[in-house]
């Protein structure tokens, strides 16, 4: 039997539509997906006519995206527990680095959402450090590399936060983010720090 021009227009369209699902789930499970659609478009043909075919697109459509996203939020979440901490706070510090910027730039030219980036940064931050007290301790020289790198990138933000202050008068609520993404900030220099102590003072006698 052959089926309708609509019913097939809809398979067409269904199947270029399976392209928002990962990869691998198409891999897996898009011929047969392919194939219920259009099993199921022919018996709603069949029952209804073009009407049945239109309903059926339009609830497979928000079944669709659901579904993909869905899909796709589980690979990320899959992938993000696989990750590192090192990989993990290599990510969250240029976040942090790239959000503070972008909040200096908003402030100069008197745009909102500056005090979400410095909060938003300083999550970042704080999860950073998290990352830096699960990273093994046998790591401690890599640690201090990164608290290095941070302290030479924090000593050019710095300055530009305090030129601004001083130049168009930062809000109060800036401010303090700001002051607290500081904070946060300490707190990434001090956990390498205490990491490298207990490590030296650990280590076996001969051995750094």
């Amino acid at each position: 039997m052959k089926d309708s021009r609509l019913v097939r227009l809809a398979c067409a369209g269904y199947r270029s539509l399976l392209v928002l699902y990962p990869r691998g789930h198409r891999r897996e499970f898009g011929r047969d997906m392919d194939q219920l659609f259009r099993d199921q478009c022919r018996a709603a043909a069949r029952d209804l006519g073009a009407v049945g075919v239109l309903r059926h697109c339009a609830r497979t459509l928000g079944d669709l995206i659901f579904s993909a996203s869905r899909e796709h939020a589980e690979n990320q979440i899959s992938q993000m527990k696989n990750i590192t901490p090192s990989k993990a706070s290599a990510v969250l510090i240029i976040a942090a680095i790239l959000l503070q910027q972008l909040a200096l730039s908003l402030a100069f030219n008197g745009r909102p959402l500056v005090t979400i980036c410095v909060w938003l940064g300083t999550l970042a931050l704080v999860l950073r450090a998290v990352c830096e007290v699960m990273r093994p301790i046998s790591e401690w020289r890599r640690s201090l590399v990164w608290a290095f790198g941070i302290a030479l990138a924090y000593s050019l933000i710095c300055p530009a936060w305090g030129h601004a202050a001083e130049r168009i008068g930062l809000p109060l609520m800036v401010m303090a983010a700001f002051k607290a993404h500081l904070f946060a900030f300490v707190i990434n220099l001090i956990v390498p720090l205490v990491k490298t102590v207990v490590a030296l003072v650990s280590r076996p006698k001969g051995r750094l």
